[in-house]
């Protein structure tokens, strides 16, 4: 809810992003994925067409993605990894690939991400202040024209900083 999916999505939308890379995919994990599955979505977007990939055993699938990826800059964003097991699971079919080639994937784990890379440094979207908040707030809940000149009306002022306190500071709540 602090806001690491749309930072990634930011990233991977912008223009000189992808014309950086020859192939991109975006693939969300959940608690309980499948890694063929995974597999076969990413080989799907970064354009490998096999009739049978649906009937395809994991590891032809892993065989088949690093032999499409292995020649290209590739960006790869998985989308919310909860444990260290499925980054294990995950990261056998990305080979090195060309310089430049990455995988980028978000998580609410800290400990995820230390794994995976101890030597980086995880990028961790700051929460939200009161101030920061309330602004969000108001311009997403509150039409123009109920703003008067003078600010809010008292009643909408006083209940909408109580939610931005009860949200704690995360976006995605308010």
């Amino acid at each position: 809810g602090v806001g690491k999916t749309t930072l990634a999505k930011l990233v991977y939308n912008r223009f000189d992003v992808k014309r950086h890379f020859d192939c991109l995919s975006w693939a969300f994990i959940s608690q309980q994925f499948s890694p063929g599955d995974i597999f076969s979505g990413i080989l799907r977007e970064v354009g490998a067409k096999w009739e049978n990939m649906g009937s395809m055993k994991e590891e032809d699938l892993i065989r088949t993605l690093k032999d499409v990826l292995k020649e290209k800059r590739y960006l790869v964003v998985l989308d919310d990894i909860w444990k260290e097991e499925a980054w294990d699971s995950l990261k056998r079919a990305f080979p090195k690939g060309k310089k430049g080639s990455k995988v980028l994937f978000t998580t609410r784990v800290k400990e995820v991400a230390s794994y995976a890379d101890p030597r980086s440094s995880p990028v961790e979207p700051p929460f939200l202040t009161n101030e920061e908040g309330w602004e969000l707030l108001s311009r997403t809940a509150f039409p123009e024209d109920i703003a008067s000149e003078q600010g809010y009306a008292p009643e909408f002022e006083r209940i909408g900083k109580e939610i931005v306190r009860k949200c704690g500071g995360l976006p995605l709540a308010l």
